[in-house]
């Protein structure tokens, strides 16, 4: 079987709040290059991810893995992705966040700012990276293995849209006018 280097990623992402467990947004912006450095000690190099590059994987969402910067201990498994879909801007996801302690803490830090990216660990399908003119790398075809929440994103339009989180609320208070209506219309309160 072939074997493929895996590659990781890092984007910037921005919150909004909205209902469920999930995490939102873009996972990897197209048409923005990069400067980037694949291992410690090697020579960064240019590359742009190109419409369509993870389109092959679009059906098969649920298989990604949503953890906390690419580590791979039990607690830092957080969520599972529920979609994906392309647009002309990039590649966008939700991640439903498992519940309990390490799920909770996730989303705080998401909504805090503290994990303000995604970054995604891929590999790309050519044997052979294609290069533009320029010599920036053109990711066309990759496989997604696995998204991250974290610290320091590489690619700024990464965003985390939203989030979504059920919450709790209160009713507003009624007078006693009010009472008064509702129980001569025949409501019991």
């Amino acid at each position: 079987m072939d074997e493929r280097r895996k590659l990781s990623r890092s984007f910037k992402v921005e919150l909004e709040e909205t209902e469920g467990r999930m995490v939102e947004g873009c996972v990897v912006p197209y048409g923005e290059p990069a400067q980037v450095v694949d291992d410690e000690g090697t020579l960064p190099y240019w590359e742009v991810f190109e419409p369509g590059a993870f389109g092959k994987q679009l059906r098969a969402a649920n298989r990604v893995e949503l953890d906390y910067e690419h580590r791979d201990d039990l607690g830092s498994s957080i969520g599972i992705c529920r979609s994906l879909r392309e647009e002309a801007s990039g590649l966008f996801g939700a991640f439903k966040i498992h519940a309990g302690a390490f799920g909770d803490q996730a989303l705080e830090l998401v909504r805090e700012g503290i994990l303000p990216g995604f970054s995604v660990l891929f590999s790309d399908r050519y044997r052979v990276w294609q290069r533009s003119a320029e010599g920036t790398v053109l990711r066309r075809s990759c496989e997604l293995h696995k998204v991250s929440l974290c610290r320091a994103p590489a690619y700024a339009s990464a965003l985390v849209t939203a989030t979504r989180s059920r919450r709790e609320f209160e009713l507003p208070e009624i007078d006693d006018g009010q009472i008064e209506r509702l129980r001569a219309i025949g409501v019991e309160l």
